[in-house]
């Protein structure tokens, strides 16, 4: 999957901030949906409420969050920042919070959980479409995007299980965040191969 990932950059549609942007996203975003998946099952109590409902508040606030890409074109910085906020708050929340909540029935703990995670999810929504506008006008530059950002995703869910063993779930959330960072740094340059008209 690396190597078909890197063979098109150096074609006609292909670049560096193609494969930083998308791959980050990619990597990010699934990192980010399982470290919260294993993180939150304590306070749901089982491990398949917290797959369910995570997976389901990731892909609504995501697809959300998508729908309203166009509103912060300039304002990409903002939702990074936020990205990396939430992210921070999520990791300090649900222990501080797991003695209050854990008394409480099982749907109101699963809307406490929702409520903390979606606006996470909302933002994670973004980047991908602005990526994408940003590189509509270079059909082969956008395929390609398509294809590095489903890659990295499946090379995410096998990397996530290796950092979380050795590292701990903090840490796919650090390296999360910290890829949306990469992402951001990337975008401004995606443009520029926009531009270039592609067969």
């Amino acid at each position: 999957l690396t190597a078909l990932m890197l063979l098109p950059s150096r074609a006609r549609g292909g670049g560096a901030p193609v494969l930083v942007y998308f791959a980050a996203l990619g990597l990010g975003f699934m990192l980010l949906e399982i470290a919260f998946m294993h993180k939150l099952v304590l306070l749901l109590g089982h491990p398949l409420y917290a797959v369910a409902l995570v997976l389901a508040v990731f892909l609504v606030g995501a697809g959300l969050g998508a729908r309203t890409a166009p509103r912060h074109a300039a304002r990409l910085g903002r939702v990074v920042g936020a990205i990396v906020a939430w992210s921070a708050l999520n990791l300090l929340l649900p222990p501080l919070l797991h003695d209050v909540i854990a008394p409480w029935p099982l749907a109101a703990r699963m809307a406490a959980v929702a409520t903390l995670v979606a606006p996470l999810a909302f933002c994670l929504g973004i980047p991908f479409p602005l990526g994408l506008a940003a590189l509509a006008r270079n059909r082969p530059a956008t395929a390609w995007a398509w294809g590095v950002n489903g890659a990295a995703s499946v090379i995410a869910a096998i990397a996530a299980l290796l950092v979380a063993a050795h590292y701990g779930h903090r840490a796919l959330v650090l390296t999360g965040a910290l890829l949306y960072l990469a992402a951001w740094r990337a975008y401004p340059r995606l443009s520029g191969i926009g531009q270039r008209l592609g067969a």
